[in-house]
């Protein structure tokens, strides 16, 4: 025997389909925002990120953009900050498809490294700064950098990998070590590599970063 619904439950089972209906609807909003945000995309396929940040940098100048204790960019500085990046690599040769690999802690320099790198048509390989030892030598094998640019507090963990890597890349450290920051031990793999293939220039590199040419050189700021 089939019951009659009860005033409760019918209520119930209505407030639940416009619930779905108000979540559906919001989806679809979104979905369109999405659409309306992504098409300068499919009109523009040769547009990058680097002109955008151009474009915010001409509409906002010095406000804000990105924010940290370490340090703080403003549109304007952040665009600045990553063709100077870009002259760097051109200088060293590098050209569209040529690969360097960053190690460094989320911070805005690493941003600006990033945005300068991709002007130039370098393809930037992004390292997870928890790994150490053979699974960091992993990673930089796998993508065979020209050049590996890594934070001076990291210099440890990337030092600890040079016996495990293949790869042949020159080192630039960025930076001064902080106050707990492990010291670097180089280990060379039968003098195929050397620690002169390290070295240090300035964070704030003009066109070119000038680098001091030292056995164990800094990128200092």
């Amino acid at each position: 025997m089939v019951r009659p619904l009860t005033t409760e439950v019918a209520a119930h089972r209505e407030r639940r389909v416009f619930e779905r209906l108000r979540s559906d609807i919001t989806y679809l909003r979104g979905a369109m925002r999405t659409l309306r945000m992504t098409m300068p995309i499919v009109r523009n396929p040769t547009r990058i990120f680097p002109e955008v940040i151009d474009e915010l940098a001409e509409r906002h100048g010095d406000r804000p953009a990105l924010l940290s204790e370490r340090e703080s960019f403003s549109y304007r500085a952040l665009a600045e900050r990553s063709r100077r990046y870009s002259r760097w690599a051109l200088a060293q040769g590098l050209a569209k498809g040529d690969v360097v690999a960053l190690l460094m802690p989320n911070r805005p320099e690493y941003l600006a490294i990033w945005l300068g790198l991709t002007r130039a048509g370098v393809t930037v390989a992004l390292l997870n700064t928890n790994l150490t030892g053979a699974s960091l030598a992993h990673c930089i094998d796998i993508v065979a950098p020209k050049h590996v640019i890594v934070a001076a507090e990291l210099a440890a963990a990337l030092a600890s990998s040079e016996s495990f890597r293949t790869t042949d890349a020159r080192t630039w450290v960025h930076g001064a070590p902080g106050p707990h920051a492990k010291a670097a031990r180089w280990q060379p793999r039968s003098g195929r590599r050397s620690p002169s293939r390290t070295k240090r220039c300035s964070s704030t590199p003009p066109a070119p970063p000038e680098c001091r040419r030292r056995r164990t050189s800094t990128i200092t700021g």
